[in-house]
């Protein structure tokens, strides 16, 4: 990697490791970020990994058409359902779109819309969180120049840093839209921890498989169970999973 290139990836690092506003966040994007990937739009989301799919639960864009968002936000607005996510969910490594060659990789419907929107480039990247139950995903579009290996490497490296920002900058997204309020006056509300319990509780762990999973002791796993089947009012886990799931909770 060049010295320049080099400087630029460290500075930007350097800037991200401050941030802790979602207005720092965005400086970024169109300063420092620029230097390595140049971009004209990009779009920052955050999904809650459910049965049908990954779940938007909060979305930070800049300069991109509400029209064009709602068209790769899918039909269900429940659901992030696009081709891009889609690839990137089943492979997990960063994805770079040529629009200008992307026929017979991609859907005619994307490149119909590249044109329209005069979209251009596209490089995206996310990451799953720890629990396994949050994914945050990175896209930048309108780049200028043609994408190859060399820019999904860079986003590799630069991807950890961004969702760390992201997270200090929106703390509160989790809490303001993942946790269901039980307002029909049959329980309390449910943490953040507590739902990601349940919806391994739905693929049917133990106690044990969930304290390996979470990296947190069985007993503390049994007391956050208690408390579910409290706050849910039932008597098992069985019927908390499935009344969680009759208020959309998981």
């Amino acid at each position: 990697m060049p010295n320049v290139e080099r400087n630029a990836l460290i500075e930007l690092i350097d800037v991200l490791a401050e941030v802790d506003t979602s207005d720092k966040f965005v400086a970024c994007m169109k300063g420092e970020m620029q230097r390595i990937v140049p971009h004209e739009w990009f779009i920052c989301s955050v999904g809650r990994i459910g049965r049908n799919g990954i779940e938007p639960i909060h979305v930070v864009t800049h300069k991109f058409p509400d029209e064009l968002f709602a068209l790769i936000s899918g039909s269900d607005p429940k659901v992030l359902d696009n081709p891009v996510l889609s690839r990137w969910w089943e492979t997990r490594a960063p994805i770079a779109i040529n629009f200008e060659d992307c026929s017979g990789s991609w859907p005619q419907v994307m490149a119909e819309r590249a044109i329209k929107f005069d979209a251009r480039n596209l490089l995206g990247h996310g990451q799953v969180d720890i629990g396994g139950a949050f994914v945050t995903y990175f896209s930048f579009h309108r780049i200028p120049q043609r994408l190859d290996r060399k820019q999904t490497l860079l986003l590799a490296r630069i991807v950890p840093n961004l969702y760390a920002a992201f997270a200090r900058a929106h703390p509160s997204f989790e809490s303001a839209a993942t946790v269901k309020r039980l307002n029909d006056g049959r329980g309390a509300e449910l943490t953040p921890r507590q739902i990601e319990i349940l919806e391994w509780l739905r693929q049917g762990k133990t106690n044990w498989e969930i304290s390996v999973i979470l990296g947190m002791s069985v007993d503390n796993v049994k007391y956050h169970v208690k408390q579910i089947t409290r706050k849910l009012q039932v008597a098992n886990r069985t019927q908390a999973v499935a009344e969680a799931a009759s208020r959309s909770v998981i």
